[in-house]
């Protein structure tokens, strides 16, 4: 069973005191392969909510590459094991208070819940991986199932998509959603900002259906913004204790999952 954690999170930088010191940190940045034309920058541009994208697109982007990237599929937990350290930036969605993502290990398969439809940005979680055992993550909402393996979703379309950081600093985000609110998060070269679209995706130059069922399934798809969850993501070492209890889990791969949850 997973034991699950919440508690209050402070006002002030959220600078993941779990994470080791930045010199320990790992990077999750291997592996990953470039999403076609697609960056940081262009999002805007297909956003259907403007403001809130443009505001938070812009204070982010001096610490990024512009590039979009795709996810390795799947990934490792390292050959010592890791921890996967992550805070929710912002959904920016109609489907925000129903979308869920999980973590999964693959073989077999078995998820753990990351963020839930009723977390806000701010939110954090940290879950440990396994040595030797592979993850992909999975959005379930309204629109559909989704996954970071874009062989797994229609049309082998890319509903997730990371963006390097590559330069360290601390920045705040706001607003935050179209709600407002903002919060404070410092970035450490080598993290990675994942952004999920939760609507499906249909190419029409693919399109089996005929011209009109296929301009309606266009016009239904998802706008590519990849705001509907967008969160931060890092990968730590774990400290030899903890690699060592991983041997007793067996091939589930997880370690209990903490959360904490904003009051």
């Amino acid at each position: 069973m997973f034991r699950t954690i919440k508690s209050a999170i402070t006002a002030a930088v959220i600078a993941f005191a779990i994470t080791p010191a930045t010199s320990q940190a790992l990077t999750l940045q291997d592996g990953l392969t470039p999403a076609g034309g697609t960056t940081w920058n262009s999002l805007a541009a297909v956003s259907v909510d403007p403001v809130a994208s443009l505001a938070y697109i812009a204070q982010l982007a001096p610490y990024l590459d512009q590039q979009a990237y795709i996810l390795p599929n799947p990934f490792d937990g390292g050959p010592a094991g890791s921890a996967f350290n992550t805070i929710m930036l912002t959904e920016i969605a109609g489907n925000a208070n129903s979308n869920k993502l999980d973590l999964c290990s693959v073989d077999p398969i078995a998820c753990t819940e990351i963020f839930s439809g009723s977390d806000t940005p701010g939110e954090t979680a940290s879950v440990d991986l396994s040595a030797g055992t592979n993850f992909f993550f999975k959005l379930t909402g309204p629109g559909g199932t989704f996954f970071s393996n874009p062989a797994l979703n229609p049309n082998n379309s890319d509903h997730f998509l990371a963006f390097k950081v590559v330069k360290s600093g601390i920045v705040t985000i706001t607003p935050t959603t179209l709600g407002g609110g903002s919060i404070d998060i410092e970035l450490l070269a080598g993290d990675l900002l994942i952004g999920i679209e939760d609507m499906p995706l249909f190419n029409i130059g693919s399109c089996q259906l005929d011209r009109g069922q296929c301009n309606a399934l266009v016009a239904q798809s998802g706008d590519r913004d990849y705001n509907d969850m967008l969160f931060h993501a890092r990968v730590s070492e774990i400290p030899e204790p903890a690699t060592l209890s991983l041997l007793g889990l067996g091939a589930l791969g997880l370690r209990p999952f903490m959360k904490r949850k904003r009051s």
